[in-house]
């Protein structure tokens, strides 16, 4: 075989390799289950909407019984934004537990990316939560 029939046959090959479909962000048989939480408990700026949109927000618990919060964050534009972002954590009579530890945390979202951000209950008495977002 000459070397021009080699060059036009080479893309045809990387052509062919490339068309394979893989999953490569979770299995095909996922072994957890997401609960997904459908309410109202987050509270997002507004000018965040389309730069830190909330796609859903999951809950479980830790081995050791405490609430476990991860929030599913992805950026609809394509820069980069920075935002603050907490939770609150409330026991069984809707009050904040620990309020003097709560602060916000900095976060960057790339433009395009999706990732989430997890919040770990500080005390086992804790059943619900708000997370909050805003600009920095």
């Amino acid at each position: 075989m000459n070397k021009s029939k080699l060059w036009i046959l080479l893309p045809l090959v990387i052509l062919v390799a490339g068309c394979e479909t893989v999953n490569s962000t979770e299995r095909q048989t996922p072994v957890g289950q997401k609960k997904m939480v459908q309410d109202r408990r987050v509270i997002s700026d507004v000018r965040l909407n389309d730069a830190a949109r909330i796609v859903g927000v999951n809950e479980g618990h830790t081995p050791d019984g405490l609430l476990r919060i991860q929030v599913e964050v992805a950026n609809t534009t394509w820069q980069s934004h920075n935002f603050f972002y907490n939770f609150e954590w409330l026991d069984g009579d809707g009050m904040i537990v620990n309020p003097a530890v709560i602060g916000w945390t900095e976060s960057q979202i790339i433009g395009q990316e999706s990732r989430l951000l997890t919040g770990i209950a500080p005390q086992k008495n804790v059943v619900d939560f708000r997370f909050k977002m805003k600009e920095r």
